[in-house]
């Protein structure tokens, strides 16, 4: 990978980088977006796709989650066909049954915070 800016740039982009690290080492969402779009022009498209598979995800979860795990309403609201939807949920790894167990647990939790005034 070749660098776009002077060694001082580089000093700077690795010590806010490992600010934000969670783990022991800096992974590509740690990096500011340019570089990410740099190391894909250098590497193909796998970091962008990786983000972009990621976002579809989160997507497709949060139409669930506004549609209480309904995947007609969701798959609608996607505007994509409900067979689609099953199939992209499957791809991810999105369980139904798991989803509806998670938000049944948040709402349990918000019944039992007392009320603030």
């Amino acid at each position: 990978y070749s660098w776009p800016g002077n060694i001082l740039d580089l000093k700077n982009v690795v010590g806010r980088s490992f600010m934000t690290v969670d783990g022991p080492q800096i992974q590509p969402g740690n990096l500011p977006p340019y570089l990410i779009i740099a190391m894909d022009q250098d590497n193909g498209s796998e970091a962008l796709n990786a983000l972009l598979l990621q976002q579809e995800r989160d997507i497709i979860l949060s139409a669930l989650r506004k549609h209480s795990c309904n995947c007609a309403k969701a798959a609608k609201a996607l505007g994509i066909h409900r067979a689609t939807l099953y199939t992209k949920m499957e791809k991810y790894r999105i369980c139904i049954k798991e989803l509806r167990g998670m938000q049944e647990a948040d709402s349990g939790r918000e019944e039992a915070a007392p009320a603030s005034v």
